[in-house]
């Protein structure tokens, strides 16, 4: 992985990075056929890495060939792994599951996960004082997961479930400690003018806020409630519009604001994919293209193919 992201952030040797993982399959596969994988912790680690690996030589906007994200799935589907595990399992387990996020939503489909291991009621009793940021973090992400398979997922997709789910959004951002607020933050947001300063003391800060506004934005987008006729279906529409382009302004200039942190950008990228095509302003449309080139750039990340195709939806050259 470190040679793969040497190779796409400098003149590093591709070819390093293709050798280590041939030598990692040639251990992975054998161990995979043991019954026994879901207690191997490096073997959990090594299958998210070489998922990391995959997400990293194909663009958002392609088509995934999703090689170990099955094996990645194996592992976040045990409710095993979501009571007293050692760190590393509880780390990985969590890499795992935004893989999963990220991978449903470039696809455009429900994650393929267990909810009963991530209810948001047993989540939010275990908040309690003493729970440490990383925990609300890991809930933020619980439920943007909630809220994808609401989307793209076969189940209900009632008014009432939508609003429950904006509900658990209200209530984490109402609850969760003030640790999340930024330690400076600039800028009106207003669409069209400089994407706001939005800085955070630590990565999961940053986070933590981020699949929160994604999560709200996807509600957005997926209201049922919205009128599909009448005097007020315009109106409404074009609020909602309104509301869904604001959070995705706020999220990639929370993901420039903190560019170090790798999770950021790839968010900022995840929205921009979602909603970029809502954008028309040219000027807006640069900002965003920004967004992609920094995030490629700065940490590797493919966005060229996502780039292309807004280009086209936008009618630019």
């Amino acid at each position: 992985m470190s040679a793969r992201h040497l190779n796409r952030t400098t003149a590093f040797d591709p070819f390093v990075s293709d050798r280590y993982y041939q030598a990692c399959l040639e251990k992975l596969i054998p161990a995979l056929n043991d019954h026994g994988v879901t207690m191997d912790d490096d073997l959990l680690a090594a299958t998210v890495i070489l998922r990391l690996l995959e997400e990293f030589d194909v663009p958002l906007a392609g088509s995934d060939i999703r090689g170990h994200s099955f094996g990645t799935k194996a592992f976040i589907r045990s409710p095993s792994l979501m009571t007293t595990t050692p760190s590393l399992r509880q780390a990985v387990y969590w890499s795992g599951l935004r893989q999963e996020i990220y991978n449903a939503l470039s696809l455009h489909q429900a994650p393929d996960i267990e909810l009963r291991s991530l209810d948001w009621n047993s989540h939010s009793n275990s908040l309690g004082p003493d729970a440490g940021d990383c925990a609300w973090a890991n809930h933020a992400i619980t439920h943007c997961a909630h809220v994808l398979v609401f989307c793209f997922g076969e189940g209900n997709r009632s008014p009432a479930v939508h609003a429950d789910l904006k509900a658990h959004n209200q209530q984490w951002s109402g609850t969760r400690p003030d640790s999340f607020d930024p330690y400076f933050a600039s800028g009106d947001g207003e669409v069209g003018n400089e994407f706001p300063d939005i800085r955070y003391g630590c990565p999961w800060h940053a986070i933590g806020n981020q699949y929160i506004d994604l999560a709200q934005i996807l509600l957005s987008v997926h209201d049922p409630t919205l009128p599909t006729a009448g005097p007020l279906r315009s109106h409404l529409i074009q609020e909602a519009d309104d509301r869904i382009r604001r959070g995705v302004w706020k999220v990639c200039g929370a993901s420039l604001s903190n560019a170090s942190v790798p999770p950021a950008m790839v968010v900022g990228c995840m929205a921009i994919h979602l909603c970029g095509d809502r954008f028309t302003d040219p000027h807006e449309q640069d900002h965003l293209i920004q967004v992609l080139i920094q995030t490629d750039k700065l940490h590797g990340w493919p966005t060229h193919a996502l780039q292309r195709q807004l280009r086209e939806t936008w009618g630019m050259r």
